[in-house]
């Protein structure tokens, strides 16, 4: 069975951890108070998904962010979207990627570096075929431009299972596609092929993908 999109639930976002440090407060003060609600307005809009704005056109457009100010939040906002892939995850990742090829397809804000950085840091630098992050271009999940990208990284791909935790985002569009689905839930469902609670259940997992 060939496995694609993992999308790591359990991973532990730290951003708030790094929210003492001085220069950080201070980077982001130069943004308007509101911004936030009018750039996530946009990412739930379907007519955004296939043209979501960048992360620094949505600090000029919403935030009405200084231009020579751009790079400096683009980096932090980028660093407080990292989080951390738990060591047992990872080793699982490890050893089902000696079995199965394995692919992420991931929204995200922030440069896509630091999550293949943090990759490579726990051991999963070679477990992915492709690695598929919205920032990269200007669609989001659930357009199905992403999942057809990740699909390209491994064109002979006959079985497909993926993993995911959001039903919206990753359930709807992977079903349209007639994949098979595996929803990170603590809700159960007929209209998955199965429910798990968490990433660390799937080698338990008898799916005919």
């Amino acid at each position: 069975m060939q496995m694609i999109g993992m999308r790591f639930e359990g991973i532990h976002r730290d951003a708030f951890l790094r929210w003492g440090q001085n220069e950080d407060v201070a980077t982001y003060a130069v943004l308007a108070a509101d911004w936030q609600p009018d750039a996530s307005r946009t990412h739930e809009d379907p007519a955004h998904f296939d043209d979501l704005p960048s992360l620094p056109e949505a600090f000029t457009a919403f935030a009405d962010a200084p231009p020579d100010e751009l790079p400096a939040l683009y980096a932090t906002f980028a660093a407080h979207e990292v989080g951390e892939v738990p060591t047992a995850h990872a080793e699982l990742l490890q050893q089902l990627g000696q079995s199965h090829r394995l692919g992420v397809v991931s929204n995200i804000c922030g440069d896509p570096a630091r999550w293949r950085e943090h990759f490579a840091a726990v051991g999963l630098g070679s477990a992915f075929t492709g690695t598929v992050f919205s920032s990269e271009g200007r669609s989001i999940k659930p357009s199905p431009r992403l999942f057809h990208e990740a699909l390209a990284a491994m064109p002979d791909a006959q079985n497909i299972l993926f993993v995911g935790d959001s039903w919206d985002r990753d359930m709807v569009p992977v079903k349209q596609l007639g994949w098979a689905t595996a929803w990170i839930s603590a809700v159960s469902s007929d209209d998955v092929d199965c429910v798990i609670p968490s990433l660390l259940a799937l080698p338990s997992v008898d799916v005919q993908a």
